[in-house]
């Protein structure tokens, strides 16, 4: 009697570890193929903004540097007053 219950609770524990390993590696693949774009609207405002500048500006460069970090791309669309 002892045996069986000692044989369900290894198999429980071997079935929630492999639960978590599949589990686990879903969501890393899901983070690694996520490709997250983030639309900012703006303005020409040189030289902290503009879309014929190096980098797109001072201040979007500063932005889309911050959310490179956290794997998004930033795509910007100027926009007129």
């Amino acid at each position: 009697m002892k045996s069986s219950k000692f044989s369900y609770s290894i198999a429980a524990i071997i079935v929630f570890i492999i639960n978590g390993l599949i589990v686990g590696n879903s969501l890393i693949v899901h983070s690694a193929l996520a490709d997250e774009t983030i639309s900012i609207a703006t303005l020409e405002y040189a030289p902290w903004t503009g879309k014929d500048l190096k980098n797109n500006g001072f201040v979007n460069h500063v932005i889309s540097e911050a959310f490179q970090r956290k794997a998004y791309t930033v795509k910007y669309a100027y926009l007129p007053w």
